[in-house]
């Protein structure tokens, strides 16, 4: 049988591509290298050359994670021409449907067990999203929406606070929480935050769901 070279770029891609999508089929602790490699077709060794674990596999596939979530919100969010409140919007949009497609992986980040992985996940993820969030603040500011004198912790604020609420859905049950209030009390929180109007949100959301 000729053996296939390929790029090593391709090569420890695939390898990544076949390990997320056997950790979100399977779960992470179910799948075992030579499943990777099975699938992958390929030996060990060629594992090993571009891994040293399993675990190194997770530490990599979070990498990527971050900087998909990071650039999703970086293309959501700009545009200064547009209004601050639609950049808002359409940047909590990126972090609501973060997940889809990564629920059983992102439940086993989310496990108590797995805390240094969220933490991880959190330190690699708020660094490149805190900038995005500050200049959305900064811009609602110059349009007389908001009033803070300090948009950067305004912003490390709101990602944080609304990163903790956003914690209730992993119940690690498999069920997430339909809590009608969550939505008002998230939108309460950003406003006081931000030293908005109260309920500016809301009527931002009506006006644009009758548009």
């Amino acid at each position: 049988m000729t053996r296939i070279v390929k790029d090593p770029k391709v090569r420890k891609k695939e390898l990544l591509d076949i390990a997320e999508r056997l950790f979100i089929e399977n779960g992470y602790e179910e799948t075992a290298v030579s499943d990777i490699v099975n699938e992958a077709k390929v030996a060990h060794g060629t594992f090993y050359h571009y891994f040293k674990s399993k675990d190194e596999v997770l530490d990599e596939i979070t990498d990527r994670i971050v900087n998909e979530v990071a650039n999703k919100a970086r293309k959501a969010a700009e545009g200064r021409e547009r209004d601050p409140l639609d950049r808002l919007t359409d940047y909590f949009r990126v972090f609501q449907t973060a997940g889809i497609g990564r629920e059983r992986l992102m439940e086993y980040i989310h496990e108590d067990r797995n805390a240094h992985l969220h933490l991880k996940l959190e330190n690699r993820l708020y660094p490149k999203i805190i900038p995005i969030l500050e200049d959305i603040v900064k811009h609602g500011v110059d349009e007389g929406y908001f009033d803070t004198e300090y948009p950067r912790l305004a912003a490390t604020s709101i990602l944080v606070s609304t990163n903790a609420v956003s914690e209730r859905k992993h119940d690690h049950t498999g069920k997430g929480t339909t809590d009608p209030q969550l939505l008002q009390g998230v939108l309460d929180l950003v406003e006081k935050i931000l030293g908005a109007k109260k309920g500016l949100f809301m009527e931002y959301l009506e006006k644009k769901g009758g548009n």
